[in-house]
C-alpha cells in the first residue's frame, strides 16, 4: 500500500518504541489501528453513495433514451423524409422531461440536506 520494505518497517518500529516507550506504545498501536478502520469505512461509504448515484442517474438516462430511439426507429421505418423532424422532436421532449426529473430530484436532496428530513421520494 504505501511501498515499504521489511527493513524500513523495522527501523519506524524500533523508532516508535524508542520514542513512545513499552507502555504507550500498544495505546497509541490501538489507536492508530481504530482510527485506519474509520477512514476506510468512511471512504467505503462515500465510494457506495457515489455508485448508487451514478447508476440512479445511468437509469433515468435509459428512460429518456429508449422512447428517442424508439420514435427514430419508428419515424425512420414509415417515412425517412419526414424522419428529421420526428427525431428533433423527440428529442427535445425527452431532453425537457429529463432536465425536470434532474432538477427536481437535486431540489429533493438539496433540501433534504438542509432541513435534515430524509428524502421521501
Amino acid at each position: 500500500m504505501f511501498n515499504i520494505s521489511g527493513v524500513e518497517l523495522a527501523v519506524i518500529a524500533i523508532a516508535a518504541l524508542l520514542l513512545l516507550g513499552p507502555q504507550r506504545l500498544p495505546e497509541v498501536a490501538r489507536g492508530l489501528g481504530k482510527f485506519l478502520r474509520e477512514f476506510r469505512r468512511q471512504t467505503d461509504d462515500v465510494r457506495t453513495m457515489v455508485e448508487r448515484e451514478f447508476y440512479q442517474m445511468d437509469q433515468e438516462i435509459q428512460k429518456v433514451v429508449e422512447p428517442v430511439t424508439d420514435s427514430v426507429h419508428e419515424a425512420m421505418a414509415d417515412k425517412p423524409a419526414n424522419a428529421a423532424s420526428t427525431v428533433s422532436q423527440a428529442a427535445s421532449t425527452s431532453s425537457n422531461r429529463f432536465n425536470s426529473k434532474w432538477i427536481s430530484s437535486k431540489s429533493r436532496s438539496h433540501r433534504a440536506a438542509v432541513t435534515g428530513l430524509p428524502d421521501c421520494a
